[in-house]
């Protein structure tokens, strides 16, 4: 299913007031546009592309989408790609977007519905390019769209093109070192550009009108003649997919042009418009331009074509004398009718148009439309008008005749399309410099579309042509509209054999066979770039404007209609994904809506590229909010995007917690082998090995650490003074220890004695490997909700704790410090005191592998620890989802230094009786303000409200930073085990020391001045007058020091001093505060706070958000989320139990079947001696059904009756009859079925050929050999 992301047609603006769609590297001087008619518009959408190596794959950019697929129109011979599309930057530090073509040599295998009899069809590309589109992410209705490009051809020194002899503004004249056919072009929303099914029926009409006499309406696929047409679309309106061609062309013209249906008929157009004399200038009379010679279409009795174009030149080609003209000359021209068979530029306008406009150009220039008075080159009407759209195999005498039959499920239609077109010719310079390239379009009747190069205009196409055509008396000539679809814009570079530039040996390879010249060194310019500085669009933003930047504005809906056929517009290589954020942004405020709609950050700025934060907010900048209705998901178009609120939030949720589970072996690193938490507590090892003795104990001890660390065994020595009197019975003790997987060591009088440090070092290597395993399962168990994420990630930072545990265990048996491996070694190559022990134990090992059945008891570490671990959350935090604050936020509006502050602020304010209490009032003002609980989640982090003066005498102050600063520590590793919070606190403290060092820890850059003095001598004048231990400030310093002798500041200092004595928390006084180093964690514990912060974003955006909706509900419908919540959430220890109900089920067990033998019709394997009589382990394949695979000859002659062998012969056009029986491959199915037919041809009795007649001389002949020679008088 395909899943798109609509544009909006508003969006809430920024906090920065950055819009949606524009680039914050466009230059400030570039945010408006004056217009052909004075108008002022603003900048909307523009992109700079300045970031090198920008992928424009699906979902990976926020406005474009690069394409992987060959294209299939227009003869093509290219094929699309991914990685031909990027952003690169020169030396002189341009960047640009660029599309490469290059030489490729690629087959493809498609199912081709234009050949006869259709089928699947293999085909060579030589070539691959590629091709953006920005559809279904952003369009836009009216405005000045602008580009700055340069065209690609073969224009390198090395190429031998003889036209850059002439210099950038000489005209190209030779087409072989222009092979690719580049555009920039905009299409309707509602058809995308190579996805056929989409455009049939829908390009290019701009038609609303249901007038059966003009058009039928079952040819324009969503028609004004349908009231109830679905899709969320608006009832009787004609839609379709109307086109605008910025450019489109290469080697010496490009054409700019509009693409409109449906089309005028036929006596209103060109003479024997389809001749293809007509690009030559070489037809009869009257073909090859529309209106001349006037006489011959003045019989029509009515203008033909499109009237009151209007044409311009290009002046960056140097003038031509020879191609100067005078406005008097040519009008004279006119009246009188111009009766030559074709036109030339001293008899008709410079554009050949004679239905053209000729009025003065509205660009303040004093030229005319049309009238070519420099010399230079100059639009002329291009000789293309169109073609006839119909379905293939349609026998109308228009339509093009490929000899296809009419597939019986086809859509029938046949309509005109008018191509409304000028080719302009083009100078070197734009193949080899940056050119701005414009696009001017207004809707309404009174709209045009403009084409200009850097402002001066070349081309324009009124309204009025298209809404008011000629007419004749039955008015069939059908009034369009001008284009006012939702268009998307379109960048690509094509090759094609059947257009004016087509590349060295269309069809083959590029170079042939070696032997042109002029081809090798074309082919040597390969791969050539095609590059765009930057895209731009200007649009009326007034009040009453009818332009939008949306792709389903509510006067043009494409939304549903696209979510209803997503085939037609989507394959597997190309699918639309949700694209959130990704604009270019400079600071968080371009990536989030403005305070004054939330108070909470919908996005961030991370590599200059926006993240929404939230799964509420969405769009390019997530300024945009989503919205659900009823039981359906809907998109508001006015103020949302993207899917539902709650959808968005699951999702977020989802992929964080899986984010982090697949990226924990990143966190897992050598550092944190070396420095484990704890190291385990082993036993010395040694190998002096005193003699047992009767009544020595001798115990089995476990060498792993933990609940196995009491003895396993324990006997008591009972034979006579002898080393090793009960050695067999030690003996097993340890071998039975060794198959349970335990390392174990013998121990007597006190003394451990390892079995083997080899074998240690095993048992704890398997240890670790059973511990990974189990991390393995854990990550690869699904998780069901947010509360098994966590405790899934507890699990495995437990067990990786003890992975490295073991691993360091391991690496100190590795080191051998104590030399216990080397002692071993020295023992076990000679005679000692434990040959006779290893050659017991070797006995035993014998008995096992002569005896492999008898089984030993399994082993595997204790992990019912791990698998029974709790979670530590309070019900506010809901298992990590929120952050629970509301102690902190107590502890902070209780300090009693800030309740002081505000009383006594309050007070000035209402007395004014010090103008320095107000202004200090002014200051502090956030301060005064009411702080609820959601402000203060907001902006805890925010230390710039607290002076620094408080900082430092508060103790209450210090208290409340450590605990929020433990809290938030806690938190983190509670909900993200897997994450090395050490590192991040060692890098926050490296860099927070050089701030220090620096004097730039933000609210403490005064601090080391003030502490290299004392407090007397600092004083600045603020201190001056201000009075600690009375929390009051003075005027002027007589009136301070008399403060300092009065009765309240005595009394306020000796409540003080008790109070300090009395262990009391109140503020200390200035001269007696906390020495710097405390100050100086202080700071610290506000920047890490700070980064926790930064960490815990989305989480704290998230309980902001929940409380926020916590509001809006009732207690009951709390409750009872809350109990849904805990319903769905089950136990790890009920998941198990659920598993082992499902085991029991007889029905879930599946059938015994080693052979992998096919399966009857029960479902039980088809028994062995029946699966070799059928042959039913033999494979068939059948290329007409798919290559589908039978199993067994009878399945495979039993299939050719069956229906999908019957499917793919009617896809091939061919009867499934007995002829065709075992025939399996489409090639040999064609041509049978050719031979059948030659064959009926050949039995059919021909009467030309087999009917006899006898002349007068007595000769037989056949029928048409007799009638002529009777023709010719020979008989």
């Amino acid at each position: 299913m395909i899943v798109m992301t609509p544009v909006l047609a508003q969006d809430y603006a920024t906090r920065s007031g950055i819009k949606p769609w524009v680039d914050p590297d466009t230059p400030k001087n570039k945010q408006f546009f004056t217009t052909s008619r004075g108008q002022k518009w603003e900048l909307t959408m523009s992109d700079e592309f300045n970031t090198p190596g920008r992928s424009f794959k699906p979902g990976n950019d926020h406005i474009w989408t690069s394409i992987q697929k060959p294209d299939g129109v227009n003869a093509a011979l290219q094929v699309y790609a991914h990685n031909m599309t990027t952003t690169e930057c020169d030396k002189d530090g341009t960047c640009y977007f660029v599309i490469i073509t290059d030489e490729a040599n690629i087959k493809l295998t498609t199912w081709n519905t234009f050949q006869k009899p259709p089928g699947f069809q293999t085909k060579a590309f030589h070539y691959q390019s590629g091709m953006v589109q920005s559809w279904n992410k952003f369009c836009y209705q009216g405005g000045m769209l602008e580009l700055r490009a340069i065209l690609p051809g073969a224009v390198s020194k090395n190429s031998g093109n003889p036209d850059l002899a002439g210099g950038d503004s000489s005209r190209v004249k030779n087409k072989r070192f222009y092979p690719l056919w580049c555009g920039a072009w905009l299409l309707g929303n509602l058809g995308r550009a190579i996805f056929s099914a989409s455009t049939n029926r829908m390009w290019p009409y701009s038609y609303d009108e249901c007038n059966e006499k003009v058009l039928n309406g079952s040819y324009q696929r969503i028609s004004a003649c349908n009231s109830k047409p679905g899709y969320g679309l608006n009832p009787n309106q004609g839609r379709g997919a109307p086109e605008i061609d910025l450019f489109e062309g290469a080697g010496t013209d490009v054409s700019s042009s509009i693409q409109i249906a449906p089309g005028m008929p036929v006596d209103f157009r060109r003479f024997d418009e389809d001749n293809g004399c007509v690009y030559d200038q070489q037809c009869p009379r009257g073909v090859n331009n529309v209106g001349v010679p006037a006489s011959m279409y003045k019989v029509r009795g009515h203008p033909s074509w499109y009237q009151g174009l209007r044409y311009g030149s290009n002046d960056y080609c140097a003038p031509d004398p020879k191609l100067k003209q005078s406005l008097s000359t040519i009008k004279g021209k006119l009246q009188g009718g111009i009766e030559a068979d074709k036109c030339d530029p001293s008899i008709c306008p410079a554009s050949l148009d004679v239905y053209g406009d000729l009025g003065k150009k509205d660009d303040g220039s004093n030229e005319n439309w049309g009238i070519n008075d420099k010399g230079t080159c100059f639009a002329t009407q291009n000789p293309y008008a169109g073609t006839f759209c119909c379905n293939p195999g349609n026998r109308f005498e228009r339509c093009p005749q490929q000899g296809l039959d009419e597939y019986p499920g086809d859509f029938k239609y046949k309509y005109q399309m008018d191509a409304i077109s000028a080719n302009w010719h083009l100078h070197v310079g734009a193949y080899t410099k940056y050119h701005i390239y414009q696009v001017e379009w207004v809707m309404g009747k009174a709209g045009y579309v403009r084409w200009m190069l850097a402002g001066k205009p070349f081309y324009e196409i009124p309204a009025k042509t298209l809404t008011d055509p000629p007419q004749n008396a039955a008015k069939t000539n059908p009034r369009k509209i001008m284009i006012e679809e939702p268009l998307y814009i379109i960048f690509n570079v094509a090759l094609s054999s059947t257009w004016g530039t087509k590349p060295p040996n269309p069809g083959k390879p590029c170079r042939g066979n070696g032997t042109d010249p002029v081809a090798i060194r074309v082919c040597n310019d390969f791969p050539m770039r095609m590059k765009i500085d930057y895209v731009r669009l200007y649009q009326d933003t007034s009040k009453n404007s009818s332009m939008t930047i949306t792709c389903d504005p509510p006067t043009h809906p494409t939304k549903k209609w696209i979510e209803g056929h997503p085939k037609e517009y989507e394959d597997a290589d190309n699918k639309m994904v949700t694209v959130s954020g990704k604009a270019y942004c400079e600071k968080d405020d371009d990536c989030s809506v403005a305070q004054e709609i939330s108070k909470v950050r919908t996005g961030v700025c991370e590599k200059k590229r926006c993240k929404c934060v939230t799964g509420s907010w969405t769009g390019p900048r997530c300024s945009s909010v989503q919205s659900m209705s009823g039981d359906n998901l809907t998109i508001d178009t006015k103020n949302s995007f993207g899917p539902p609120f709650l959808v968005g939030l699951f999702l977020t949720i989802l992929i964080g917690g899986a984010t982090f589970g697949s990226v924990y072996y990143s966190f897992i690193t050598a550092k944190r082998m070396e420095e484990s938490m704890k190291k385990r507590n082993d036993a010395k090892v040694s190998t002096d090995q005193p003699a047992m003795v009767k009544g020595d104990r001798v115990s089995l001890v476990s060498d792993v650490a933990g609940p196995r660390d009491k003895p396993i065994m324990e006997m008591r020595v009972s034979g006579s003074m002898g080393p090793y009197e009960n050695q067999e019975e030690i003996a097993n003790l340890v071998y039975s220890s060794f198959n349970n997987v335990i390392p174990v060591s013998l121990e007597f009088r006190g003394i451990r004695m390892s079995a083997t440090s080899l074998e240690q070092l095993r048992a704890t290597l398997e240890d670790a490997e059973s511990y990974e395993r189990l991390v393995v399962s854990i990550l690869q168990e699904k998780s069901r909700n947010h509360r098994e994420r966590v405790l899934h990630g507890l699990k495995v930072s437990t067990l990786l704790d003890r992975i490295v545990s073991l691993n360091t265990h391991a690496k100190t048996l590795y080191d051998d410090k104590d030399g216990t491996f080397a002692e071993e070694s020295n023992i076990m190559r000679g005679r000692s005191t434990f040959t006779s022990f290893y050659e017991q134990i070797k006995h035993i090992r014998t008995f096992h592998r002569k005896y492999p059945h008898t089984p030993p008891i399994p082993h595997e570490p204790d992990v019912n620890e791990v698998l029974h671990l709790q979670l530590n959350f309070s019900g506010e935090e809901r298992f990590g989802r929120y952050v629970d604050l509301h102690q902190f936020y107590t502890q902070f509006m209780n300090i009693p230094v800030f309740k002081r502050k505000i009383k006594a602020l309050k007070a000035a304010f209402v007395s004014k009786k010090s103008e320095s209490r107000r202004k200090r009032a002014n200051n502090d003002r956030h301060i005064r303000k009411h702080v609820d609980y959601l402000t203060y989640l907001s902006c805890f982090h925010d230390f710039s409200m607290i002076e620094l003066r408080d900082k430092r005498s508060s103790t209450e102050y210090h208290q409340h930073i450590n605990d929020l600063k433990e809290y938030l520590l806690g938190f983190y590793r509670r909900t993200q085990p897997l994450v090395d919070l050490d590192d991040v606190i060692d890098e926050t403290r490296a860099a927070f020391e050089k701030q220090w060092a620096l004097d730039q820890v933000p609210g403490w850059q005064k601090i080391q001045e003030d502490t290299k003095k004392s407090h007397k001598s600092s004083k600045n004048k603020e201190d001056q007058l201000y009075c600690s231990f009375c929390d009051k400030d003075f005027a002027s310093d007589g009136v301070y020091k008399s403060h300092l002798n009065g009765k309240k500041h005595k009394k306020a200092t000796m409540m003080k001093e008790e109070g300090s004595m009395n262990g009391s928390s109140t503020a200390l006084p200035e001269d007696s505060q906390m020495p710097e180093k405390s100050w100086k964690e202080i700071a610290f514990d506000e920047v890490l706070i700070r980064r926790m912060h930064e960490l815990l974003t989305e989480v704290i955006h998230a309980t902001i958000a929940y409380l926020e909706m916590k509001q809006t509900r009732t207690a009951e419908e709390l409750q009872a989320e809350i109990e849904e919540e805990q319903e769905g959430a089950l136990s790890d220890i009920d998941a198990e139990n659920e598993g082992e109900h499902d085991d029991d089920d007889e029905e879930e067990t599946p059938f015994y079947n080693p052979l992998n033998l096919p399966l009857g019709w029960d479902g039980k394997p088809i028994p062995y001696w029946l699966y070799k009589l059928h042959g039913l382990g033999v494979e068939y394949k059948c290329e007409i059904c798919g290559n589908h695979s039978y199993w067994g000859r009878r399945a495979f002659d039993r299939h050719f009756q069956e229906w999908r062998h019957a499917f793919g012969m009617r896809c091939l056009k061919i009867p499934n009859t007995k002829h065709f029986h075992d025939i399996t491959r489409m090639q040999d199915a064609i041509q049978l079925y050719e031979k059948l037919k030659d064959q009926i041809d050949a039995e059919t009795w021909n009467p030309c050929v087999e009917e006899e007649f006898e002349d007068s001389e007595g000769n037989v002949l056949n029928r048409k050999t007799f009638e002529d020679l009777a023709r010719q008088g020979l008989l």
